[in-house]
């Protein structure tokens, strides 16, 4: 959390306004995902490094070099095409080390088939041309030069199904032929009186889960011949929806990567379909990964927002007018009380700058159960600021002053906790003098009325 806030907090202005000089905090513009994706370069393969890798896949400017006047419908299928490759390249690394494993052991068409489902062709060749799978070679080199290979090979599959010819072949090698085909559901069983002549059920995508699913779709599918990344979408959703398998999910919740490949694909889906909290980290309290996004895709990209998200209707020359949104500072304050929660008060101010409106809710990290308690934004800071006074460095209100946090709150602050040490002081007094006078008092209490 520290890292990401650190990035934020050095691609942020921030500047007092108003009368009271509540400071302000306005994202720079030219904040992309890559930038947090370059936090986790020593270590490509952790979650968060893909999470930030897709988000760069998906979201960040892709340069075209496309020629000036050029029409508008053709620049938008340039990008798209673009886009789909970015994708791709993501969802290869991501499924790479699943393939690796499968790779290693099992015949050789099954070898084979664990590489096409991460895409590894050059890999692929290279092994069926070392284990004399000569004609096999040749079409996987050929897939994606012309679509009537794929057309010839489907008729020729049809043909061996209804010749029962498919019943010598074996079906770890007919599995392959379906996928080079662009058949990924299933192969039909055919029974027969003749058992050599029986053909069971090939079920293509088999068991593999829903990044190699969506993958089998996105290279060998439609929306491969489209060069489609949303038909892909579809017909990976298709299929789920018909055979329950390879679910998008992860530790038992939706997967949040494949929740950011529809918001991408599908602009029509808000952001609070796409960022729920336990879809990143199982937990429900967990606002790292939501807050972070939201505000890059919100504020800063200005793609996506909240549904709740007020309309305006009113214009400004000298700056831009949005309606506040309620789910917003709902975000913002739960990252606020998780980073207050976790010691790191300076990084929970920062956040809290993020307030939109005059009023908000914030999480209380002193009730309970996390009870929803109105503050305003100025009242929010100054709480934590007081209630976590005595816990503050020279760190913090170093980092204070360079959000332009007024003198005088931090003043109310070491006030506000004096007298509640205070308080606490003169409890603790009471307490003592009273049990010493119980003890003192050994008098029997009188019957008599």
């Amino acid at each position: 959390m520290k890292q990401l806030i650190a990035l934020q907090r050095n691609k942020s202005t921030i500047s007092p306004a108003g009368d009271e000089l509540v400071p302000t905090v306005e994202t720079s513009s030219n904040l992309r995902f890559h930038d947090f994706a370059s936090l986790f370069d020593k270590a490509p393969q952790s979650d968060d490094a893909l999470l930030w890798r897709l988000l760069v896949a998906l979201f960040d400017d892709i340069p075209l070099r496309l020629p000036e006047g050029l029409d508008p419908l053709a620049r938008y299928k340039a990008l798209a095409i673009s886009r789909r490759q970015t994708l791709s390249d993501w969802l290869e690394t991501a499924v790479a080390s699943s393939v690796a494993v499968e790779a290693r052991d099992g015949s050789v068409p099954k070898r084979i088939f664990s590489l096409l489902s991460g895409n590894q062709i050059e890999r692929a060749v290279e092994l069926a041309g070392k284990e004399q799978y000569l004609h096999l070679a040749t079409l996987i080199a050929e897939h994606g030069s012309d679509p009537a290979v794929a057309e010839d090979l489907h008729e020729q599959l049809s043909l061996w199904h209804e010749q029962r010819v498919s019943a010598q072949i074996d079906p770890a090698l007919l599995r392959v032929y379906a996928l080079l085909s662009g058949e990924l559901d299933t192969i039909a069983a055919v029974r027969a009186q003749d058992p050599l002549e029986s053909i069971p059920a090939i079920y293509v995508t088999g068991a593999l889960d829903w990044k190699r699913a969506f993958g089998l779709r996105l290279w060998f599918g439609e929306g491969a011949a489209e060069h489609d990344a949303s038909l892909a979408l579809k017909e990976y959703e298709e299929f789920f929806g018909t055979t329950k398998k390879a679910p998008p999910v992860r530790n038992g919740e939706r997967d949040a990567t494949f929740e950011l490949i529809r918001a991408a694909l599908r602009p029509e889906i808000p952001l609070d379909n796409v960022l729920e909290p336990k879809t990143f980290a199982g937990s429900a309290f967990d606002f790292r990964m939501t807050w972070h996004i939201y505000v890059m895709l919100a504020r800063v990209l200005k793609q996506r927002d909240f549904v709740d998200r007020e309309t305006v209707d009113m214009t400004d020359d000298d700056f831009e007018v949005v309606g506040h949104s309620p789910t917003a500072d709902l975000v913002t304050n739960g990252y606020a009380a998780q980073l207050e929660a976790a010691g790191l008060y300076s990084e929970a101010v920062f956040v809290l700058l993020h307030l939109e409106a005059p009023e908000g809710y914030v999480v209380c990290n002193y009730c309970l159960n996390q009870l929803l308690t109105k503050r305003r934004r100025v009242r929010a800071i100054k709480d934590l600021l007081s209630h976590n006074f005595t816990r503050l460095d020279d760190d913090d209100f170093n980092q204070f002053d360079q959000y332009e946090i007024p003198g005088i709150w931090i003043e109310e602050a070491r006030v506000s906790a004096l007298l509640e040490l205070q308080g606490l002081l003169l409890t603790l007094r009471w307490c003592r003098l009273h049990t010493s006078s119980r003890r003192t008092d050994t008098s029997m209490p009188s019957r008599l009325p």
